[in-house]
Order: structure tokens, then C-alpha cells, then sequence
């Protein structure tokens, strides 16, 4: 395996996320199924009836109409099974020889956003209705089975004659691209992003028409996914919303209901990915290999931190022990909460001012020879009682000067409820109420700002550290080692007393040579631990799905990066300063090998560490890229007044085919 190609395992960042159904999902299901099983219990029954002319014709319309709306209705098919099948258990495949007849041309599918200008190519093989297929794509080995005299036109009646299969698969990033396929899914637990495995998409044709299998029909399809998928879902992709859905697996008995698809692990995904054994080892020691930027400040700022924290003259925080791998800007967001009661004059109750109990927000200090009256509504029609809220505890209050002594005060309840309204900030005492305003708003500043200082200097700490950590430390995750230096706190002091008095902290030709070592030391401990890494074959992880509807498929996983740490409101620009309207924007995360896409094509997430490579589809059908260190540099661009203006490169001319994008892929040494 490349040194170039090892993979940041993604530590401890997900969404807690229920992955089990509520107890009585399965039945409600079963409920909103019963009204189709009766019609079909009773289409049962009709076949074996005597009926009159009248019956007769009744009957005859019940079946067309069971027909078309099989064919025509917008629902996930029905009876998909999933089946690991070993690779000595494979079923023979006799193909049989295509009719020398002319192909017509594929009927076009009406496919929204970006699937519009898909140019992934597809195989048409012809074969007799009466006769069924089997067949392999010699270059996948996916096989797709059609059973005989299965199929049936869009009014339900069976098919005859010469009729043609489509089939096309989506394996790789210049694939994906070129689909313009989404890459991201929904349901009622939120938003996840799509790791694939691969995707498939079978049609069959006749005369330009649609087919579909009769009722209580199935076909296969053997499909060997890209690489082996921890807890791998089939999703369909309906094409009439542009959404995917989850296709669940049919239940023997003493099965418990699964109606949603597993989330799993950015960790997973990366194992995956990597086709890695899911050692948590392996997993740090790439992670630091992967970290390039270690600088002597960095190991000099983080001995500094680590003495102080050691000696107990810094404070472990609460959240660095609980969470080490919350984000920088995470932790400031929190650090602007407190604890507020609105006080109010007991003569005149329209005086209030905002007594923070926490002691956290000290910018309101600013305010104390001071009270506010509110002068009016944000929202027009919205009356903010504050009498109403005597006794609310607020854990966020934000007073935004206006004009003068005027202001918007903005608050948040403990419970999530937000009211707006303006106020006047009048003082007790002679002084000039703007210049209180402009105090308030400095001291806030500075308060948010020395928080994220502290939090960049633990999380420099923590990053140094393994640096001159002792071989029983090495494969501790970041919290089990905090709990760890916290608990060893004598032998932690005289490590960091050490390297204080070794003049590492003034020399940075010796803190230089620590990273070298270092280095040296873990590439080392990897490569020894990668031996015992077997690379899978995903030819031995072939699955057999049974469908009973043709589309669009994908076997995936869904899963969630952590929190971004900042987002900017986006606006895209062609390099002419035109505006760009995304169809689709697709993100390749080098590290991981993740490509997924994003749900909001506005509101753009920034992840810092990260190596992502930026790509959008217009809704003309043009390509466009954003490197990552141009991706990196936005984050400079956080605070840009919205919208923020991002230039991208069009790439249209190299990206016309999967083999542009393949060349172009490669040509920016990013592994397909």
C-alpha cells in the first residue's frame, strides 16, 4: 500500500442515531400492505370463477388496471433479496447470442437534475420475451437473469418477440461524476451521504416502450460490489422525485424487522474504502502519517500546554475531557451560552436588564449601570411579551447595536425558543450609551476569541503529543488518552517538566529533529502492523438481488462526517465572473476515498483536515472544479459577508466522457 494512499481515521465525530424501527413500525407497515394483499388474494380467487358476461368484463378490467399501475406507479419494488453468495457456489451462466437485428437507440428517460446529461454508456443486449436471458457483462461479471415470458408492456398484457435489455453500472469516482447521479440520502432520522459499492441500473425495451415484469414476476441480478461494504443496503432510486429509497430485505421467521437502512461509521467507511481490517490501531497510526504540517512552533506551543495542564496551573476543560475531538469552532459556539434571567425594575417593569448567573458571558459587565426598554417588533405582526418570560432561564442573549443607543436583542431559551425584538439602552448614571454598546460588543469579541485560542492550544497539544508519548500509549484513542494523562498526572509533569528544561521550547532545529524521529518511529510501528492486513477480494463477496422492478440501484452504505467547522453561503462563479446554477455538486474526500454529494447547493460545509476536491454540474450540463487547497483556503472566508463569492475552473472540454474524467482524475492524482 502507498504511504500516499493511507487513510485519516475519522475519530468520534458522528450523530448518536437511532438505527432500530419503533415497535410498532413493522406493523403499521403491515397495515398500509393489507389493502394490496387483498386484491391480490382476490385476484387469486377470480381466476377459478365461473362469471358472467358482466363478471367477466368487471374481471378483465381489475387485471389491466393491476397491470398498469404495477408498471406506472412511482414506489419502490417489491421482494428484493439480498444473498451473499460464495464464489465455488456461483451458478453457471450460459449467455446466449444477441439477435442480428439493428439496436434501435435507448428510450430516453426523462432524469432530473444532473442525471440529465449522464454519459456513462450502456450495453444493449436483444433477446427473445418467450425466451428469457441470462447474461454476463464480461468486463464486472455482473450477471442479469430474465426468466421466460416474464414480462409484460405498460397495460399489463405479455410480451412477445425481439426486446432489449439496457444495462449500465456506475464502479468508479469518473463514473459517479459522469452520472451525475445524487450521492446522498434521506430519511425520517436526517441526512446521510452515500459511500458506494457500486450501482447498477437495468431496463428493458420494445419498441421504444418500457417493460416491466408481470406480477409476482422477479429477474436477478449477481452483482460483485467495488470492494467489501460493512453492512451494505440496496437503495432504488425513484425518478420521479430524484430521491433514493431504502429497499429492505425481505424477513424469514424469527427475523426483527429492519425497515431502515444501518448507519455506519466514518471510521467504517474509510476501513472500507481502504479495504483495511477495522483495527483501531492501524487506524491512528495512518491518521498521524497522513498529518504533514507539523511545524516547531506546533511541538513547542503544545510542550508549553502540556506542562501547564500537567503542573495544574491550566485547567483540564470539561469538554476536552469529555470530547477531545470536537472542533474549534464547535467549542466557541458553546463557550456563548450562559446562564440569563431577565431582571425588571420593580416601579417600572418595562426596565429590564440581562443578569447572567453563569458568569460565562462577561461581555455583559459592559451593561451593569445600565437597563433596556423595548421599542418594537422584528417581526411584523409578532408581539414579544417580555412579562411573559419573568421567570425563563435564557441560555444565549445577543445585543446588537444599531443606532446610537438603539439596538436588536436576540435570545434563546434553555428550551430552544428564540424571540427577537428592538430595545433602547438608557443608563442610571451619566454616560454615553453608544460607547456602552461599543464596549459590549469589543468585550464579546475578545471573550470569543480567547476561547478559541484555548481551544486551538488543546487541540495543538493533543495533536503534539504522541510525539513523546511511550509505546503503551501509541493506540489509545484521544479520550481513553486524556483520561489516561489525567489519571497519570505525577508522571505526566515530570515528562513535560523534562522537555521544558531540554530547551526544546527555544530550539527549533531540536523540535524539528523530534518530528523526524517521530516519524521514522511510526512509519515503522505501521508497516509492522500492516502485515497482518489481508486485502480483500470483492469477488468473493457476490450478491444476488431479486427484483421485481427495473431502474436505477445502488448497493451502499450511508453514513455521516462530524460537524463542519464552518460553512459559507456560496455563490459560484464560471472564471468569467458569471454565475453558475449547480445541478449537482459532488465532493471527493482524498483521505478516506469518500465521493458523496450535497444535499444544500447553497450553503456550502467546511471541513478543516480534510482533503476534498470540489465538483459541480450546471444546469446546462457543465463541469467545474474546485482543488482542495482552494477548498482549504475558504476557510479564511468564513467571516466573508454572504454570499461568498467562489471561482471554479470549467473542466467541460476535458470531462465530455467517463474517459475524460477519467484522464482528468489522473491527471490531478486523485485514485479512481
Amino acid at each position: 500500500m502507498e504511504n500516499k494512499n493511507l487513510e485519516q481515521f475519522l475519530r468520534n465525530h458522528l450523530e448518536q442515531i437511532q438505527q432500530t424501527p419503533d415497535a410498532d413500525t413493522w406493523a403499521q407497515i403491515a397495515k398500509a400492505q393489507a389493502p394490496l394483499n387483498a386484491k391480490l388474494a382476490w385476484a387469486a380467487r377470480l381466476k377459478w370463477l365461473l362469471p358472467t358476461a358482466a363478471a367477466a368484463a368487471m374481471v378483465i378490467g381489475v387485471v389491466w388496471w393491476q397491470g398498469a399501475a404495477r408498471v406506472k406507479r412511482p414506489v419502490v419494488p417489491a421482494q428484493e433479496i439480498m444473498l451473499q453468495v460464495p464464489a465455488e457456489e456461483t451458478p453457471s451462466i450460459f449467455e446466449l447470442e444477441t439477435l442480428p437485428e439493428p439496436i434501435p437507440p435507448a428510450r430516453q428517460v426523462a432524469l432530473p437534475g444532473a442525471m440529465a446529461f449522464n454519459k456513462v454508456p450502456t450495453q444493449t443486449i436483444t433477446f427473445e420475451a418467450a425466451a428469457g436471458l441470462t447474461y454476463r457483462n464480461p468486463a464486472t461479471g455482473t450477471q442479469v437473469r430474465i426468466p421466460a415470458g416474464a414480462l409484460v408492456d405498460a397495460n399489463g398484457k405479455p410480451v412477445s418477440g425481439p426486446v432489449h435489455l439496457r444495462l449500465r453500472e456506475y464502479r468508479t469516482f469518473a463514473d459517479f461524476l459522469a452520472s451525475g447521479i445524487p450521492m446522498h440520502f434521506t430519511d425520517g432520522r436526517g441526512r446521510f451521504f452515500f459511500n458506494s459499492g457500486g450501482m447498477f441500473e437495468v431496463r428493458i425495451e420494445q419498441d421504444g416502450q418500457a417493460l416491466a415484469m408481470a406480477l409476482g414476476r422477479t429477474y436477478e441480478v449477481e452483482f460483485s460490489p467495488t470492494h467489501r461494504l460493512t453492512d451494505a443496503n440496496l437503495f432504488y432510486l425513484n425518478e420521479q422525485s430524484g430521491q433514493w429509497e431504502y429497499v429492505p430485505a425481505p424477513m424469514s421467521a424469527g427475523d426483527v424487522p429492519g425497515v431502515q437502512a444501518r448507519v455506519v461509521s466514518a471510521e467504517e467507511v474509510s476501513n472500507n474504502n481502504r479495504r483495511l481490517k477495522s483495527d483501531p490501531c492501524i487506524f491512528q497510526l495512518a491518521a498521524r502519517m497522513q498529518d504533514s504540517t507539523l511545524k516547531a512552533e506546533d511541538v513547542q506551543k503544545g510542550i508549553k500546554t502540556g506542562y501547564q495542564l500537567a503542573t495544574g496551573k491550566m485547567q483540564m476543560p470539561t469538554w476536552f475531557r469529555k470530547n477531545p475531538s470536537l472542533s474549534v469552532e464547535a467549542v466557541v459556539n458553546h463557550s456563548d451560552r450562559g446562564a440569563v434571567r431577565l431582571v425588571h425594575d420593580r416601579d417600572k417593569e418595562d426596565k429590564f436588564f440581562p443578569q447572567d448567573y453563569s458568569g460565562a458571558l462577561t461581555e455583559l459587565n459592559a451593561l451593569k449601570d445600565c437597563y433596556f426598554i423595548k421599542s418594537g417588533e422584528v417581526e411584523e405582526g409578532t408581539a414579544v411579551d417580555l412579562k411573559k418570560h419573568k421567570n425563563t432561564l435564557w441560555k444565549g442573549v445577543w445585543v446588537i447595536p444599531d443606532n446610537g443607543s438603539h439596538c436588536k436583542v436576540e435570545m434563546l431559551s434553555d428550551k430552544g425558543e428564540k424571540i427577537a425584538f428592538f430595545a433602547i439602552l438608557y443608563s442610571n448614571v451619566s454616560v454615553n450609551t453608544k460607547e456602552v454598546l461599543d464596549t459590549y460588543r469589543r468585550l464579546r469579541q475578545e471573550r470569543l476569541e480567547a476561547s478559541r485560542q484555548a481551544a486551538i492550544a488543546l487541540k495543538n497539544f493533543l495533536r503534539t503529543a504522541p510525539i513523546f508519548q511511550a509505546p503503551e500509549e501509541w493506540c489509545m484513542s484521544d479520550a481513553d488518552w486524556i483520561a489516561w494523562f489525567e489519571a497519570e498526572k505525577a508522571r505526566m509533569a515530570l515528562r513535560y517538566e523534562a522537555l521544558m528544561k531540554s530547551g526544546i521550547v527555544l530550539d527549533d532545529a531540536q523540535a524539528l529533529e523530534a518530528i523526524r524521529q517521530y516519524r521514522l518511529r511510526e512509519r515503522e510501528h505501521f508497516y509492522q502492523m500492516a502485515k497482518a492486513v489481508s486485502v480483500t477480494d470483492p469477488q468473493d463477496m457476490r450478491m444476488v438481488f431479486r427484483l421485481s422492478g427495473f431502474g436505477l440501484y445502488n448497493c451502499d452504505q450511508i453514513f455521516r462526517f462530524w460537524q463542519p467547522e464552518a460553512r459559507v453561503f456560496a455563490s459560484f462563479r464560471a472564471p468569467d465572473g458569471s454565475p453558475l446554477a449547480p445541478a449537482n455538486i459532488m465532493l471527493i474526500e482524498r483521505k478516506s476515498r469518500a465521493c458523496f454529494s450535497l444535499f444544500d447547493r447553497k450553503n456550502l460545509p467546511l471541513w478543516a483536515g480534510l482533503e476534498v476536491e470540489l465538483f459541480i454540474t450546471d444546469k446546462r450540463g457543465r463541469n467545474f472544479h474546485l482543488p482542495s487547497h482552494q477548498y482549504l483556503a475558504l476557510l479564511q472566508m468564513r467571516q466573508h459577508p454572504d454570499p461568498c463569492p467562489i471561482v471554479l475552473e470549467d473542466i467541460t472540454a476535458q470531462t465530455n466522457s467517463v474517459g475524460g474524467w477519467m484522464q482528468y482524475l489522473q491527471g490531478q492524482d486523485i485514485a479512481l
